[in-house]
């Protein structure tokens, strides 16, 4: 039984969370995150398109923390106030995975296979870029 005066727990989560969200958020804009992401996965493409991929650096399109959200996940307010939090934990394996997928559709070009490639761009790849802007488009809705 609630006592008088003391809010629920669940308020109480309510509010914790709502004060990490403001926090997280002071040091990312979510539009500019999700326009700087829309970016990155259209210069992948027109990378793949121009060159075959032959410029693009596996290790540096695998790295999940050297892009802007990528910091601001791994190692920015985002970790520091929003880590225990399942929508963020999702944000962060979801980026993640990203990551890893481009990497592997940029080696598959590299070798020279061409469909797997694009199997993978337009399906796993496409799907993982989409949850990354509803996630964020999720948290912009807490501030």
């Amino acid at each position: 039984m609630k006592q008088a005066g003391y809010p629920s727990k669940h308020a109480d989560f309510k509010s914790e969370l709502a004060l990490s969200l403001s926090l997280a958020g002071q040091s990312l804009d979510v539009d500019q995150a999700i326009d700087a992401h829309k970016d990155w996965s259209d210069r992948l493409f027109s990378a793949l398109q121009k060159d075959s991929g032959a410029t693009l650096d596996l290790k540096a399109i695998g790295c999940t923390d050297c892009c802007d959200l990528g910091k601001w996940i791994h190692h920015g307010d985002g970790d520091r106030y929003l880590s225990s939090y399942m929508t963020f934990t999702r944000l962060r394996k979801t980026h993640q995975q990203f990551h890893q997928t481009a990497a592997q559709v940029v080696m598959y070009f590299q070798q020279g296979h061409t469909d797997q490639s694009m199997q993978l761009l337009h399906g796993q790849f496409n799907e993982l870029s989409h949850e990354i802007m509803r996630s964020l488009k999720n948290l912009k809705t807490f501030y």
